[in-house]
């Protein structure tokens, strides 16, 4: 629970400092901490409980929140290599092509093995929580906001996954149930497609570099000041 707090802490933080929510929510004390946010995010939390009738049934849901978040990263990796190939990194992942496709299709096997009762849960959220967010966005005409067009693919990827869950195996409403095997070769298609436009809807370099550039500096800013003890040395 306290790491949940934490984690949703982090993000209402930065979308305060974003200007995409209240900016209160990116305001510290003198510790550096975001008071706020993590006052929200324990509210938030404790009335998420409501809607499951067990502590089994919100671990589903958290399990196929994560597998949503970590969906992303092979994608913005993927983008990030096609609009700036050149930047140094001290990392490098092995063979980008076949594992980046595969780490976003394995979050996808988890986000269809979570059930089709948290799946359908779970996309109405991410539908009340995007909406609000595009509401922030719009009404501060942030960066965000002019970036719709290169996200559209969430909604038929949401979508696609309350379909397959209602025809999948996994407590599916549907009177007729997809093969075994079969539905996750339709889950591995279905990700590597969605995997493709989300690459190709990318944001453009000069959109790249900007939000890149505006994220170092945030860094920068908000990273502590360095005590030097003279009988250490930095």
């Amino acid at each position: 629970m306290c790491r949940s707090v934490g984690t949703s802490a982090r993000v209402s933080y930065a979308l305060g400092e974003e200007r995409e929510m209240p900016s209160a929510l990116a305001k510290t004390n003198k510790r550096g901490v975001p008071v706020t946010s993590i006052l929200v995010a324990a509210v938030v939390g404790c009335f998420a409980f409501g809607p499951f009738k067990s502590w089994n049934a919100l671990v589903h849901v958290v399990t196929s929140a994560s597998a949503i978040m970590y969906a992303f990263a092979p994608i913005a990796l993927a983008s990030l290599h096609r609009t700036d190939p050149d930047r140094p990194r001290s990392y490098r992942v092995p063979l980008p092509a076949v594992t980046l496709p595969a780490a976003f299709c394995s979050a996808n096997l988890i986000i269809y093995w979570s059930e089709f009762p948290t799946t359908w849960k779970l996309a109405c959220a991410m539908a009340f929580g995007l909406a609000l967010f595009a509401i922030g966005a719009a009404s501060k005409r942030t960066d965000a906001f002019r970036s719709v067009r290169n996200s559209w693919w969430i909604a038929p990827w949401l979508v696609g996954h309350v379909v397959i869950g209602y025809v999948g195996r996994y407590k599916g409403a549907s009177d007729y149930e997809l093969l075994e095997w079969v539905d996750i070769a339709i889950v591995v298609a279905f990700s590597l497609v969605i995997y493709a436009i989300a690459v190709v809807r990318r944001l453009p370099p000069e959109a790249t570099a900007e939000a890149v550039s505006k994220d170092a500096a945030q860094l920068v800013d908000l990273a502590p000041a360095r005590t030097v003890d003279p009988a250490i040395g930095p």
